[in-house]
């Protein structure tokens, strides 16, 4: 994820000490490791995950002759208007990052109308000493940001923007009032903390001469209709859409996984990824259930697997196959 503070009024060790605080709250394992670049006015960082076994990842951002930068979280799994991409992982490539920072400053954020990932990113002008931040169009890395007079904090966590000087850091019980109302969720962009907010999904923030600014550059309306004429061709047309989806973010993962909430929508990605001969790991939470207690749809569900094997872990550690287990591997 990406962090970082913009303020008018710190030194470069100042920034930098923002900069330590906010990742040290953001930390949640120690198999992610950190970049920081830093200036007087602007600091910022990448937290990731880094994969012991694969070739180690260069965070460098792309770099426009009068210094403007660009940094970028996350991976893209296409990009049909700017020539596609051949493999996920080449999004993760500076090469990637300097298309990327082309396209944004030729035509603005419309250039990544139907960049299709997950991912944030960061455009930073020096000399204009502006700063827009991307988040994707579905918002599914979160971004969240925090003002006050000292500055704006941004980061991938809630814990991270709240760290900025002068943040106002208290719980909003308004909000949390209303996650406990909506099944978790708050209303609009509220978080449960006073001084800070969520970015809607497929949104710019700009900071210039000290004034925020959120704009959409992408709304669900932009989607073009199919061009079916009949219900069989739809349906074709959506599971070959639907297929595709999900082997793109299935490749190059080493160990693909997602969370099994028992809906309807991580149980058909868990069986796709099946039938594409893909292992995942799942993770859910439940109780112990007899066998000849299940509903009936979930023995079905195990019957059709066509000898697949479920693998469970518990939280003791124990190994079994089945109810009542939080961490089951197909």
């Amino acid at each position: 994820m990406l962090f970082g503070w913009v303020t008018a009024g710190s030194s470069e060790e100042q920034t930098h000490d923002v900069l330590a605080s906010m990742s040290g709250a953001l930390h949640v394992s120690t198999s992610e490791r950190e970049a920081i670049w830093v200036t007087a006015n602007f600091g910022i960082g990448i937290l990731a995950l880094e994969d012991a076994a694969a070739p180690r990842t260069t965070h460098e951002p792309a770099r426009d002759g009068d210094g403007t930068a660009l940094w970028m979280s996350g991976e893209a799994f296409d990009w049909p208007s700017h020539g596609g991409l051949r493999t996920v992982a080449e999004s993760r490539c500076l090469s990637f990052r300097m298309r990327l920072l082309t396209a944004l400053r030729a035509e603005g954020a419309g250039a990544i109308r139907d960049l299709d990932g997950e991912y944030q990113l960061a455009l930073w002008n020096p000399a204009a000493k502006t700063l827009q931040l991307f988040n994707d169009r579905f918002g599914a890395l979160p971004l969240y940001v925090g003002e006050s007079s000292q500055g704006l904090a941004f980061a991938g966590g809630v814990r991270g923007a709240s760290d900025g000087p002068g943040i106002d850091n208290r719980p909003d019980v308004e909000a949390i009032k209303e996650a406990v109302t909506f099944g978790g969720y708050r209303l609009g962009a509220r978080t449960n903390v006073r001084g800070v907010r969520m970015v809607p999904p497929a949104t710019v923030v700009s900071l210039s001469n000290g004034a925020t600014s959120m704009r959409r550059y992408w709304t669900w309306s932009e989607l073009r209709d199919g061009d079916a004429a009949n219900r069989d061709v739809l349906l074709n047309e959506v599971r070959e859409a639907w297929s595709t989806a999900i082997s793109r973010r299935l490749e190059g993962a080493r160990t693909p996984g997602l969370m099994l909430s028992g809906g309807l929508d991580s149980r058909a990605i868990l069986a796709e990824a099946a039938r594409q001969k893909c292992a995942m790991a799942a993770i859910t939470y439940g109780i112990r259930i007899p066998t000849t207690r299940r509903l009936p749809h979930v023995r079905r569900e195990r019957r059709a697997r066509d000898g697949s094997c479920t693998r469970c872990m518990r939280t003791d550690g124990s190994s079994g196959a089945h109810g009542g287990l939080l961490k089951p591997t197909v």
